[in-house]
């Protein structure tokens, strides 16, 4: 995320002091690596298993060490439910002029945090009575009670930090939101029978509005703790914000900022699924039993402008969400041995892409006569098993047809590639 204040940051390859310098041969038990000695401990939750950070880099430096200590251990224990921080740092020996390992945390915690173990346990008590003061948008029991809640971001604002500061453990270029009243949290709990929370993971979403009444909403930063990972509960908050948001008549579409491989598929499947199950597309009734889609059927899979536009309207997805998460469930169920099939698939998926980035990959004289209507059929895109070839309303200045083909060859593969590792998701969903 890009948007907000970042943490001072280190330079790419800070200096080794010169006390360092002067050791650094003999003395390598004084340089540690930042991700091996940090743990990261969610304290009164049974089920939270001790955790490392994914990476300390934006904390310290490039080469993520932490220099000037040795037999270093640091602890940072959290309290269940608003994840306050009480750090302990432990070590046999310290150099004089070993890194500030007070400034750093100052830096990430904002001052806010435990250095004693007294003070720390006063603010254990405290979170045992800990309740969310926004509101509950849904809830569900598997092995315990879960709810998930928006909360404003602004009205929780020590609490949000302590969010950001561990987010900033896990997510890369993440900067700390501002005080805005358009950023929101989604955040799933688990409530116990004795009413006490203990937090699964969170979500930030932000409204970019383009009126009073009208907003775009960006999905911006997502984190399931390390020890709840792997159970669905990305899913959960991911469905539960779509859900949400298809209710506000001032939300018209919802997309996500920066998106990681593991959000994308989270995603993707999300809207898969949603195709699948809710739209119901009478095209996906062929594919019951087993069926594959080969030539003879082809040309029933396919969208509508008319089609896309509804979805849109009801779900709140984007059109290229909408188009490519049909796509994957074609390819997941296209015969691959049926040449002519994946000819046209082939061809469909290049046509897309085409189409979406006509801005760059036509000059500028061509594309303005598509734009101002002159070109009814500016390009269609014919393949054989051998080369392809563009047949054209009107001849015009453009890009080599060899670079076009080699743009358009490149993304069919990242596509296919894609398509490929979520196939084993997509196919259940059709049973």
């Amino acid at each position: 995320m890009t948007t907000g204040k970042r943490l001072n940051e280190a330079p790419d390859d800070a200096p080794i002091p010169s006390k360092m310098k002067k050791y650094n041969d003999s003395f390598d038990d004084y340089i540690s690596n930042g991700v091996e000695v940090i743990n990261i401990i969610l304290e009164g939750s049974p089920d939270s298993i001790p955790f490392p950070p994914l990476f300390v880099y934006q904390l310290l430096d490039k080469r993520e060490t932490i220099y000037g200590y040795k037999g270093l251990k640091i602890n940072i224990y959290l309290t269940k439910a608003c994840l306050h921080p009480y750090v302990q740092i432990e070590y046999t020996e310290k150099l004089t002029d070993a890194l500030d390992l007070d400034n750093i945390f100052d830096n990430l915690f904002n001052r806010k945090y435990e250095k004693h173990l007294e003070s720390f346990k006063q603010r254990i008590k405290e979170d045992s009575k800990y309740a969310p003061k926004g509101k509950i948008i849904s809830s569900f029991d598997l092995d315990e009670h879960y709810e998930i809640y928006k909360i404003q971001a602004c009205t929780m604002k020590e609490v949000s930090n302590n969010l950001q500061a561990l987010m900033f453990l896990f997510i890369e270029g993440l900067s700390f939101i501002d005080c805005d009243p358009y950023w929101n949290y989604y955040l799933l709990y688990k409530v116990s029978k004795d009413e006490e929370f203990t937090l699964i993971g969170y979500t930030t979403t932000y409204e970019s509005h383009q009126a009073v009444d009208k907003y775009r909403a960006r999905i911006s930063q997502m984190l399931v703790l390390p020890s709840f990972q792997l159970k669905g509960f990305g899913a959960q908050i991911l469905s539960s914000i779509y859900q949400d948001l298809r209710k506000d008549t001032a939300c018209f579409e919802i997309t996500a900022e920066d998106p990681s491989d593991n959000f994308m598929a989270l995603r993707d499947i999300y809207i898969a699924k949603t195709l699948i199950t809710e739209v119901r597309l009478n095209c996906f009734k062929e594919l019951k039993d087993g069926k594959k889609i080969d030539a003879s059927n082809y040309k029933n899979f396919s969208l509508t402008e008319k089609e896309i536009t509804a979805i849109r309207k009801e779900y709140k997805f984007t059109k290229v969400d909408v188009e490519q998460c049909f796509e994957m469930i074609v390819y997941a169920n296209l015969d691959k041995e049926d040449e002519e099939a994946v000819r046209q698939f082939r061809i469909g998926v290049k046509k897309r892409f085409f189409i979406m980035h006509k801005e760059t990959l036509l000059p500028n004289e061509r594309l303005n006569k598509i734009n101002e209507g002159k070109i009814k059929n500016p390009v269609i895109i014919v393949e054989t098993m051998e080369d392809e070839e563009e047949i054209e309303t009107e001849k015009m200045p453009e890009v080599p047809l060899s670079q076009r083909k080699e743009i358009l060859h490149a993304h069919y593969n990242e596509s296919i590639a894609w398509y490929t590792k979520l196939t084993p998701k997509i196919l259940p969903l059709l049973c």
